[in-house]
């Protein structure tokens, strides 16, 4: 379980978090100086700047250290920019980063909606909701049980919002022996009164509440040895299944597995689920527009944000650049202008 965990969890995470860190080195390298980096053109042994040299035409050696600049090279502005991180990877690191952000931002938006309000525009016209699933009991596999026994639950439901109670139609459980229906209990959710029935239809209890002795009224029709701690066991279960069915129908199958005892003692199995549902959309109130107003208001907003990022890094690496060479560029010659040729006599 612990592996599991790491392998489908953990690592995902990590290796998410490890891209966001990379994304935000990338894009801070690509727009700022890099350290030790100089304004102006500098030898590439020493670093001396060699800007005031520019006016005396040609330098071949460093004054500061005397090597060959020709072999040492002079580092500018444009190479460091460069070595410092380039705008491609600035790109993709942004790209990243605001895909991410845009995710976030969605999904606190959908949780804070469905958080507020149950209804209102979190929650749309009730939607229906099937699911058929046969339970197979694991006790019978052990040889606990008598005889051959299984459980099928048919939950016919109208929801109104995500994963959340049902709020109208019905609960049917239905046992089964030797391939025969011989009980039935049925929840009409509106009114949340259980009917138990022969296999014959004859009513044997009506109830508000699916407990334990309900289960074993339930489990007797099929002759099962209800003293026997795995028919108990299943027995508990069945009743945890039975209470969380119309209140979380989304998270049957999920309530199934997390609620299987050990196979010492017997437990519920799924053995085939089938389900449908009826296009429930949490954002349905009739609009177009209100229908699709937070995934449209989050590409804009997402969409917005990634150019105008994109926008101010070219700007910054273009000011950082522009302003070192307009500094690098030689000063313009102040003397004054030679004196016109004396004119001969003629």
């Amino acid at each position: 379980m612990i592996v599991a965990m790491f392998a489908f969890w953990i690592v995902p995470l990590g290796l998410s978090v490890l891209a966001i860190i990379l994304s935000i080195m990338n894009v801070v390298r690509a727009c700022t100086r890099p350290v030790g980096a100089g304004k102006h053109a500098a030898c590439g042994s020493c670093g001396y700047e060699l800007n005031a040299l520019a006016q005396h035409g040609a330098v071949t050696r460093c004054p500061e250290c005397g090597a060959d600049l020709l072999k040492a090279g002079v580092v500018t502005p444009n190479l460091a920019m460069r070595m410092g991180g380039s705008l491609a990877a600035a790109v993709l690191g942004w790209t990243i980063l605001t895909t991410t952000i845009t995710g976030i931002g969605y999904g606190i938006a959908i949780s804070i909606g469905m958080a507020v309000t149950g209804g209102g525009f979190m929650s749309g016209t009730p939607q229906p909701l099937t699911k058929q699933v046969t339970i197979e009991p694991q006790s019978y596999n052990r040889g606990n049980a008598t005889d051959d026994y299984a459980i099928d639950f048919d939950i016919d439901v109208q929801q109104s919002s995500f994963f959340g109670p049902a709020q109208s139609g019905t609960v049917t459980i239905e046992l089964f022996a030797a391939s025969a229906s011989v009980a039935t209990a049925e929840l009409d959710v509106s009114t949340g009164d259980w009917v138990l029935t022969d296999a014959a239809g004859a009513e044997l209890a009506r109830t508000a509440v699916f407990d334990a002795a309900t289960a074993d009224t339930l489990l007797a029709e099929a002759h099962l040895p209800l003293t026997d701690p795995a028919i108990s066991n299943e027995r508990d279960q069945l009743v945890d299944l039975a209470r969380d069915a119309p209140r979380s129908p989304d998270d049957f199958e999920t309530n199934l597995w997390q609620s299987a005892g050990p196979n010492q003692l017997g437990g519920l199995q799924s053995r085939s689920v089938s389900s449908a549902s009826g296009g429930f959309n949490p954002f349905n109130s009739g609009s177009l527009v209100t229908e699709l107003w937070i995934p449209l208001a989050s590409l804009l907003i997402g969409l917005t944000l990634y150019i105008t990022g994109l926008v101010l890094i070219v700007r910054r690496r273009r000011s950082i650049t522009n302003v070192q060479m307009r500094s690098a560029s030689p000063a313009p010659s102040t003397s004054p202008p030679p004196d016109p040729p004396a004119m001969l006599p003629a």
